[in-house]
């Protein structure tokens, strides 16, 4: 028996021992939404039935409460901002809808409860369609992003070394404006000179203090750095959605590049996920059992 599918039968046996938690992430829709037949049908059941009906927030409402928690800390000293937790059962929140603000609350525990169940069922029912999902739609806006940062890269060859970091974070925070607005506006702050505190006190450094955009911001800085590196559309999932597990669940299991660039990360970070690029490593690792106790994200591991 091939050593991967004995891999990947440890995994099952750890999670459906109750070893492991493996909730559902907007990555993982997105990676099995072209999928189609009995292939997509068998997949998307396991990851729901692994999933025990928990699921990772969206990674924009995320990073949007890390934004706001940031400036909350630096800028309003009475202040203290609400961040939900990012594994939740409200399945509401997948694909992180509510970026801005929070679902309403019924304050009814039978209509919330409702909710709930409703959407959990809505999602999965489309989970295990066998009918493939289009994205063509979205494509064009997915290749445009991928065209773009392939694009700061070749100009990013034109800049002396010690220059390039600060480069990648002028870019890495225009594309946050957005987030950064609507957070500081929740926050009562409509001027530069109220956020002035977050920003006179280093920017990189407030963003380093984030698990995820943190995370995201060190890899995306990582790979514009290599000129010869194209960016694809796949890289949108991967990198947002691995770096929001690797600052939010125990252990990451995905794809080996972006899993290198996160080890890379966390050199110099004390807490964050156990890393590994397929099954087998994981699975293999001595002293796993009373090790493992914990929740799993992966995103396109190997096997």
């Amino acid at each position: 028996m091939p050593e991967e599918l004995l891999a990947c039968q440890r995994f099952l046996q750890l999670a459906r021992g109750g070893r492991m938690l493996c909730p559902l992430s907007a990555g993982h829709v997105a990676e099995t939404g072209g999928l189609s037949g009995q292939w997509r049908e068998h997949l998307t059941d396991l990851m729901v039935e692994l999933s025990g009906g928990w699921i990772f927030r969206g990674a924009l409402a995320v990073r949007h409460d890390e934004l706001g928690e940031s400036l909350a800390r630096a800028c309003c000293a009475a202040a203290q901002w609400q961040f939900p937790a990012v594994v939740t059962c409200d399945t509401r929140e997948l694909f992180g809808a509510w970026p801005f603000e929070r679902p309403p609350q019924s304050g009814n525990f039978v209509t919330e409860f409702g909710l709930l169940v409703g959407g959990a069922a809505a999602i999965f029912t489309v989970l295990t369609d066998g009918n493939p999902t289009s994205d063509a739609e979205a494509r064009p806006v997915v290749d445009g992003w991928a065209d773009g940062l392939t694009e700061k890269a070749a100009r990013l060859r034109g800049v002396r070394s010690e220059e390039k970091r600060a480069v990648t974070l002028a870019w890495f925070v225009q594309d946050l404006t957005v987030d950064l607005s609507a957070a500081a506006l929740q926050l009562g702050l409509s001027s530069t000179a109220q956020m002035a505190p977050w920003l006179d006190g280093g920017v990189e450094g407030e963003i380093a203090l984030m698990p995820y955009l943190g995370r995201l911001r060190d890899i995306t800085d990582y790979r514009l750095r290599n000129a010869q590196d194209k960016w694809v559309r796949n890289d949108l999932v991967d990198l947002n959605n691995l770096a929001l597990g690797s600052a939010y669940a125990d252990v990451v299991i995905g794809e080996r590049k972006t899993i290198d660039l996160l080890r890379r990360a966390d050199r110099d970070r004390d807490q964050g996920a156990r890393l590994y690029a397929n099954f087998r490593t994981f699975t293999t690792e001595p002293g796993l059992m009373q090790q493992t106790q914990g929740v799993v994200d992966g995103v396109a591991a190997e096997e």
